[in-house]
């Protein structure tokens, strides 16, 4: 289930009872010019920073990223409470609320986006050296055991934890996108958001991340 973050909780039966109710097929979907641009940019801005820090302050000297597309559908299948009941709403009402700027033509973009999985290549900009690693690499290390993220970050030293990221969704003018973020790491540092960003003239800006859960 989502842990302690309340609103957490509440958004993930709420985006569970709005989201397309497929998993994304698997498709070698090529992923964008622009899509890497805006992940580029959100990875520099708001989770590296300048300093090359994660959230939790832990200083980092590589990313981690799984390097296929996954939609947010399902980190929500996996951790929706079904004691929760559902608080109604929509996708779309939910955040609009949170980042009023947001156009439902964004959130339909991403969500349609999102039917395909994409397969990630090495075009990201970024301030620190990363990796993309399979899905399946990742998990040959990380089966049930407490020792398991020691065993991790034996092989991946330095790391984050490991990134999974979404499809992008655009505004029809390409000034504005969607995506959706989960950082898993071991412990209590491991989250999931929704980013906003729009495009300025000194190039993509974070506008608003939408945090869904954490633990």
């Amino acid at each position: 289930m989502c842990s302690t973050f309340r609103i957490g909780i509440a958004f993930c039966v709420l985006l569970s009872v709005a989201a397309v109710g497929q998993r994304p097929e698997v498709d070698n979907a090529n992923i964008s010019e622009a899509e890497y641009e805006v992940f580029s940019a959100y990875l520099s801005q708001s989770f590296v920073g300048a300093v090359g820090k994660d959230r939790i302050d832990r200083e980092i000297s590589q990313i981690v990223i799984v390097n296929r597309t996954e939609s947010d559908k399902n980190d929500l299948d996996d951790f929706l409470d079904p004691n929760d009941p559902p608080p109604g709403g929509t996708v779309e009402t939910y955040l609009q609320k949170e980042a009023p700027s947001l156009r439902a033509i964004t959130v339909s973009n991403f969500q349609r986006a999102n039917k395909k999985q994409g397969k990630l290549t090495p075009q990201f900009h970024l301030p620190l050296p990363y990796q993309l690693v399979a899905a399946e690499q990742i998990g040959s290390i990380l089966k049930d055991s407490p020792n398991d993220w020691i065993e991790y970050y034996r092989h991946y030293p330095g790391a984050q934890g490991h990134m999974r990221l979404s499809r992008v969704g655009f505004s029809p003018d390409g000034e504005q996108a969607l995506f959706y973020s989960s950082n898993w790491c071991g412990g209590h540092c491991a989250s999931g958001s929704y980013v906003v960003m729009e495009k300025r003239v000194e190039g993509w800006k974070v506008i608003k991340e939408v945090f869904i859960w954490e633990s």
